[in-house]
Parts: structure tokens; C-alpha cells; sequence
């Protein structure tokens, strides 16, 4: 029978926790076990769909969606040696769980997340992308232009030309 495939794009909430393969009490054996927390911000829309802002004109975000990813056996153990941390852009497939329910510390009141039993997780490449070119530009905007001699070179790559790509 087909099963949907669900896929939760977003940053991981935190270092993924790993449990290895053991031997339990009853002599049956437990494989490895990895748990990651995936979250994603979505921007509130208003009536007619547009995104809102603020008066800032910073854009206003619900509260984050999160969902567990579950990983078993040897993939559990590669996704470990991949060494995932807090804070990567991940991309993660796999077949919906059943919701794990917990009482919130903070706030004392009941809740659910969704859980996904995991099938794979990579690293987002586009968004990783993004945020390094972003950082570039940042580090880039703070430093003074010393390379006036190669301003005619660049000139002639397509992607810098202001005019666009010359064909």
C-alpha cells in the first residue's frame, strides 16, 4: 500500500540526540536510535494573503511549526557520523508518525508534535547557500573596494552586469 511521503524543510531546533545500538535487559537487542527537532518559521499572512509586517517593515512570524524526526538502525548511526548541529538547514523525508504528546515546562499545558519516521536528512544546500552568500554580502558591504583594477573584468561576467546578461 502507497504511503504519503512527507517532507519537513527547515533548521534543525537542536544538536540531534543519538542513542547506539545496546543489549536490553531481556537479552534482545535495541538499535541505534536518532532524534532530531525540526523547525521552520512561517510568516503570517493577512486577509488578502500578503505577508504582514510590522511597523518597522520587519516581517511578523506565527509561532515556529516543529516536527520530531525519528531515525532507526544504521541510518540512525550514519546521520550520527554526519555530525548535524543546532542551527543547520536540513531537508528530512520519511512517513508520518504518531504525535508525540508532552506537558509544556514552560507553560504547564498539554501538547503535540508531529512526528515523522525519518527515511532521510541532508543538509539544505539552498539554504545553506543562501545564508553564506548573505554573510558574504554582509562582510563584503564592511570592507573597502581595493580591486579597481579589476573593475573592466568583471564587467564582461554576465551575473554582474547591471544590464544583465549580454547575449
Amino acid at each position: 500500500m502507497p504511503q504519503t511521503q512527507q517532507v519537513m524543510r527547515g533548521n534543525l531546533a537542536a544538536n540531534p540526540k543519538f542513542w547506539p545500538t545496546r543489549a536490553a535487559e531481556d537479552g534482545s537487542r535495541r538499535s541505534s536510535y536518532l532524534e532530531a527537532i525540526v523547525y521552520r518559521n512561517v510568516p503570517e499572512r493577512d486577509e488578502t494573503g500578503a505577508i504582514r509586517h510590522d511597523e518597522a517593515g520587519n516581517v511578523v512570524y506565527r509561532e515556529p511549526e516543529k516536527a520530531t524526526v525519528k531515525f532507526y538502525g544504521r541510518t540512525a548511526e550514519i546521520l550520527h557520523e554526519l555530525d548535524f548541529r543546532q542551527g543547520d538547514p536540513v531537508v528530512a523525508t520519511g512517513r508520518l508518525g504518531q504525535p508525540d504528546a508532552f506537558i509544556s515546562q514552560r507553560d504547564g499545558q498539554a501538547y503535540a508534535r508531529t512526528v515523522i519516521n525519518g527515511e532521510t536528512m541532508q543538509i539544505d544546500a539552498i539554504r545553506e547557500a543562501q545564508r553564506n552568500s548573505a554573510a558574504a554580502a554582509a562582510n563584503e558591504s564592511t570592507m573597502t573596494d581595493t580591486a579597481t583594477a579589476s573593475a573592466d573584468v568583471t564587467m564582461d561576467d554576465p551575473w554582474n552586469n547591471p544590464q544583465g546578461p549580454v547575449l
